[in-house]
């Protein structure tokens, strides 16, 4: 399992026009689903991040009120 804090990386990550990151959460902000690709362009595993807030993916300089307007 990976340890939750982001680490920025400095690098733009592209993808397809057709492709969507999609990640669902329960009322409480716990994720409850992550798509292939979320997976693929965060590094984390589906099963790293089921369960886990949202919020662990947060970059250290999004504020954290950002998360909860969302």
């Amino acid at each position: 399992m990976h340890t939750y804090k982001p680490l920025p990386i400095d690098k733009e990550i592209k993808i397809s026009s057709k492709e969507f990151i999609v990640s669902k959460t329960d009322e409480k902000g716990n994720i409850l689903y992550v798509n292939d690709t979320f997976c693929d362009v965060t590094g984390y595993e589906e099963i790293d991040v089921i369960g886990k807030a949202h919020n662990i993916l947060r970059h250290p300089d999004m504020p954290a009120v950002i998360f909860f307007l969302m």
